[in-house]
């Protein structure tokens, strides 16, 4: 079932915990929408982990201590994301 949370309580709580998630680490954490994807999709939004100098580039080439760091980032988001799932859930 897909949900629009447009001017609600529970849109505004997601938006706002997503626009929060690149706090973790916002180097490797963007939170935004293309514009281009905007304007054929508005209210949509794309939360992405990578390394922000690669945020606009399809491919990335980085080092074995980069990538570490980057699965630590990923893994953390994850649970993050989880959690706030789990919340909305939780509120109803």
């Amino acid at each position: 079932m897909r949900r629009l949370y447009r001017n609600s309580e529970q849109g505004k709580f997601l938006y706002q915990h997503l626009r929060n998630i690149p706090s973790i680490d916002s180097e490797y954490i963007q939170f935004g929408c293309a514009q281009w994807f905007w304007e054929r999709q508005v209210n949509s939004y794309a939360l992405q982990v990578e390394p922000k100098r690669y945020m606009m580039k399809d491919r990335l080439s980085i080092d074995y201590w980069e990538a570490l760091h980057i699965e630590k980032v990923k893994n953390n988001f994850l649970t993050q994301l989880k959690k706030l799932v789990q919340d909305l859930i939780d509120s109803g």
